[in-house]
């Protein structure tokens, strides 16, 4: 027969048990899995660095967000759950955590992808200038393409206004000489602009660089970032010869044209219609020779700028739409 005292000891710790906290683990769980999640969110798009070039680094992260949010959760309920479901409820919320960080790697992959993508949807107008299709949100990438096309073009409008202001468009015409006060004198102005286009070109340079620096800081992963770097000169250095010749070619412009004014400004002339009429047979032959020089040098430009604007459309960013 059981005695009293037995049965109530029993009772006893029936009652106990039913009394003893159980540690909440189910809103353990389900807490600490919303907080690492924020946590691991908010941390993932403060940090200027790319996730997926820094995937180790990124999981031994939130390995130690998982471990402080567990912590937290075991000092104000799990402690008093069973070994079990502390270890179940930190293992999820572990989980949780890699699972977040997965995701963030695969859509920071994901976003460089389509950002080339929208770098390979720009496009150029009949002018040089580039713009962006409607809808397009630039990436980082992209912008970084979009703006070395804009510094390339900046540089050749740049170049055109200082050449117009010379009057290196009107010094072929002899009406628009004739009726363009001035344009005849100060004619070693030609040569005091050379400079100038030995700094557009240090200016060229320096877009390009720019270029592999920015690269370099936007795409951490090394593979990727060298065949980005790579197409890039490849495109770049197909228009370097170019570029250089242009150049070669203005400096060379200059000097004619310097040698142009010189000669108009010393020799008797008259305008009919744009032609030039001179009063001897000698001065016209000098005039022949530097118009030919000039026109010959005006033909080779038009033809590297045509070349230009064919490579450019085998890029596939050129549009001659205006």
């Amino acid at each position: 027969m059981v005695s009293s005292s037995w049965r109530e000891e029993i009772s006893d710790d029936w009652e106990a048990a039913l009394e003893r906290p159980d540690g909440r683990p189910w809103l353990a769980m389900a807490t600490g899995t919303i907080a690492v999640l924020v946590v691991t969110i908010v941390a993932l798009n403060l940090v200027p660095v790319e996730v997926a070039a820094h995937g180790a680094a990124a999981l031994g992260a939130v390995t130690l967000v998982a471990a402080l949010v567990w912590g937290v959760a075991w000092f104000l309920t799990l402690r008093d759950a069973t070994t079990g479901w502390q270890i179940g409820v930190g293992a999820v919320i572990w989980g949780m955590a890699l699972l977040t960080v997965a995701a963030a790697i695969a859509w920071s992959n994901i976003a460089v992808r389509l950002d080339i993508a929208d770098a390979r949807r720009l496009r150029v107008d009949a002018n040089g200038d580039p713009y962006m299709p409607p809808g397009m949100h630039p990436g980082p990438i992209a912008r970084t393409m979009f703006d070395f096309l804009h510094d390339m073009t900046s540089e050749q409008h740049k170049r055109r206004a200082e050449f117009q202001v010379m009057g290196m468009d009107r010094l072929h015409d002899a009406w628009m000489v004739s009726n363009t006060p001035g344009i005849l004198k100060d004619c070693g102005r030609f040569a005091r602009i050379e400079p100038e286009i030995a700094a557009s070109d240090r200016r060229i340079e320096a877009a390009i660089q720019r270029v592999h620096v920015r690269l370099g800081e936007i795409v951490r992963d090394e593979a990727l970032r060298a065949e980005l770097v790579k197409g890039f000169d490849k495109g770049v250095d197909g228009n370097r010869d170019n570029m250089r010749r242009a150049s070669a070619l203005e400096r060379h412009q200059l000097d004619l044209g310097g040698a142009l004014c010189a000669f108009l400004a010393s020799h008797r002339w008259k305008a009919q219609g744009n032609q030039f009429m001179f009063f001897s047979r000698g001065d016209l032959a000098g005039f022949d020779k530097r118009i030919t020089d000039w026109n010959d040098a005006v033909k080779e430009q038009n033809e590297l700028a045509t070349e230009a604007r064919r490579k450019m459309a085998e890029t596939g960013i050129f549009d001659s739409i205006p």
